[in-house]
């Protein structure tokens, strides 16, 4: 129980590997949209706890900056 505490701990903490994972996770074949939306709504919720306190919308800002970087930007046709 204590590992699943550090490892929710160091992901809210870190919105870059947080984004990375999100970005993987988008490009596996085997998952839905469905499943991805349940994914980011169970760290919406979670993890950020409905962005209530500044601190929780600033970590959410910075995750959206991250991913915007890593699947956006390189992206050949940004606007897909």
């Amino acid at each position: 129980m204590l590992v699943y505490v550090e490892l929710f701990n160091y992901l809210h903490r870190s919105p870059y590997l947080l984004a990375q994972c999100l970005a993987i996770g988008d490009q596996v074949n085997r998952i839905t949209p469905e499943q991805i939306n349940s994914v980011v709504q169970t760290i919406a919720t979670g993890l950020y706890g409905n962005a209530i306190h500044s601190k929780d919308i600033e970590m959410i800002l910075k995750m959206l900056q991250e991913l915007i970087e890593i699947q956006i930007i390189p992206s050949e046709n940004p606007r897909r």
